[in-house]
């Protein structure tokens, strides 16, 4: 946190947030805890996920166990190809999501399928992720 003569700065996990203030004998702490934790609702702050490229090869055989394996991760399917009986698959994948793939892609493919991934970009998380994250957090069960 930093401060000249008018402003304070506060940087948390979120972007740069700047607040004019007037000081009295308050804590100067005490304003820029209170002034963040008013406007930043205001700001209707999002949840961004990581969202990684996935790249599974394995035999042509089992091209719809691969894809089933990536459906029910919430993936993309960005494309397949199929050549000398071996199919590739390219996706995009949440992160979250891929916890236990390599598993996952072990049974569905008795061993024999790899995978490669690598950090594509960040999207918004759906509502239900969102919601689901935020009551972890403050500690709310939210049972609809």
């Amino acid at each position: 946190m930093w401060r000249n003569s008018r402003c304070w700065s506060v940087k948390e996990a979120a972007r740069k947030v700047t607040l004019a203030a007037l000081f009295d004998s308050c804590h100067s702490g005490d304003i820029a805890r209170g002034a963040f934790r008013d406007f930043f609702p205001r700001a209707r702050p999002r949840i961004l996920e990581p969202i990684m490229k996935l790249s599974v090869e394995g035999p042509a055989e089992y091209s719809g166990n691969i894809l089933s394996t990536i459906m029910q991760r919430r993936g993309v399917v960005i494309g397949s190809t199929e050549e000398d009986g071996l199919c590739r698959v390219d996706a995009e994948v949440p992160l979250a999501e891929m916890f236990g793939y390599s598993t996952a892609l072990r049974s569905a493919t008795q061993g024999r399928a790899t995978y490669t991934m690598e950090f594509k970009h960040y999207v918004e998380a759906p509502k239900s992720v969102a919601d689901a994250i935020v009551s972890k957090a403050t500690g709310k069960d939210e049972k609809k």
